[in-house]
């Protein structure tokens, strides 16, 4: 009976290890990113920009408006010098925000990127209906990039869509993308835009997936090449051959559609923070700090922020980085404040 009571207590003891061994790898295993915060792009003149996104795209006016000079924007984004103007505007149907941001005081260079190039990116914008959308593009001249200028009408996968690609003021490309059925949205319902995603131009798809899923947490789902014509004409690239990645935060409305071309001339954007049609994501995270460290054991990042490392900035931490395609990534993580007394 005594060996009995032995052997359970080490059973016991055993069960209890284990249960505190799996509470601590729980406890280890929370991802670095939390989610997404906004979409960031640089624009030449803020003003222009925000007409174009409300009164032609169909976004919600600015909820929030605000200037920053040096140091801590400088130092935040790597410019050294210079400040910001930007205005947020919510995105109907998603959670995340679009911020306009125009740069002041430091050398600009616009970057009027080509679809294919890699580090362009831009908006997707899913509405209730496409021809609201370009009747006021046209009417606002936004340059037409698929070919033809007119919408095309895509089937897969048991659902259809049309779809359109226009420019902005400062060449970001917008896609606007009408699904049949329609899905179920939280727009409200005198919004046209009902959701939207990122989209980026990459250089190598499999290297790409595996950064956005080994760094940052994402759940990806790389495509094949196809040469279907109506895919090729939409993005205005008729004679390439289009591989189309799609990568989601889990449990959020965060996607991001990656675009690799072959078969056409194509050129690294090389792009700085400051330049109009520079865009940018930034993510909240977890645990900054071992994000960062993730980043800096790859040698597929350049960390933008001076110092190399988060900024503390009050209330939060905060850094920039630049990707293997040459994509800005903010990286945010909110510092908890003592109550008030």
């Amino acid at each position: 009976m005594l060996r009995l009571r032995n052997n359970v207590g080490r059973s016991t003891l055993a069960a209890v290890l284990l249960s505190g061994t799996a509470l601590l790898c729980s406890a280890q295993a929370k991802p670095a990113v939390k989610g997404g915060m906004n979409a960031e792009l640089t624009v030449s003149s803020l003003e222009p920009s925000v007409a174009f996104y409300q009164d032609v795209l169909g976004l919600s006016p600015p909820v929030a408006r605000f200037s920053a000079t040096l140091p801590g924007v400088g130092q935040l984004t790597g410019t050294v010098t210079g400040g910001v103007r930007l205005a947020r505007m919510p995105v109907p149907g998603v959670s995340w925000t679009v911020e306009l941001v125009e740069t002041t005081g430091v050398e600009r260079r616009p970057l009027n990127a080509r679809r294919q190039d890699i580090g362009a990116s831009g908006l997707i914008l899913y509405v209730r209906d496409l021809d609201v959308t370009l009747e006021a593009a046209k009417k606002a001249e936004a340059p037409i990039v698929t070919t033809g200028g007119a919408p095309v009408s895509i089937e897969r996968k048991g659902s259809k869509s049309r779809a359109i690609v226009i420019k902005d003021p400062d060449s970001f490309f917008i896609e606007v993308r009408q699904l049949d059925p329609l899905p179920a949205t939280k727009a409200p319902a005198i919004s046209n835009v009902i959701g939207a995603a990122m989209t980026v131009s990459i250089d190598d798809t499999n290297a790409t997936a595996r950064y956005w899923k080994e760094f940052l947490d994402f759940d990806v789902k790389p495509g094949t090449f196809t040469k279907d014509k109506l895919q090729l004409a939409l993005y205005g690239t008729p004679r390439a051959q289009i591989r189309k990645t799609i990568a989601t935060y889990p449990g959020s409305d965060v996607t991001f559609e990656f675009l690799e071309f072959k078969g056409t001339d194509r050129k690294p954007l090389n792009a700085k923070t400051q330049d109009p049609g520079s865009g940018a994501y930034a993510l909240v995270c977890n645990d900054i700090d071992a994000l960062t460290a993730r980043l800096k054991s790859t040698n597929q990042t350049k960390i933008l922020t001076i110092g190399g490392g988060p900024l503390h900035q009050g209330a939060r931490k905060a850094m920039f980085v630049q990707n293997l395609d040459g994509f800005v990534l903010e990286a945010i993580q909110p510092i908890e404040q003592p109550a008030k007394k």
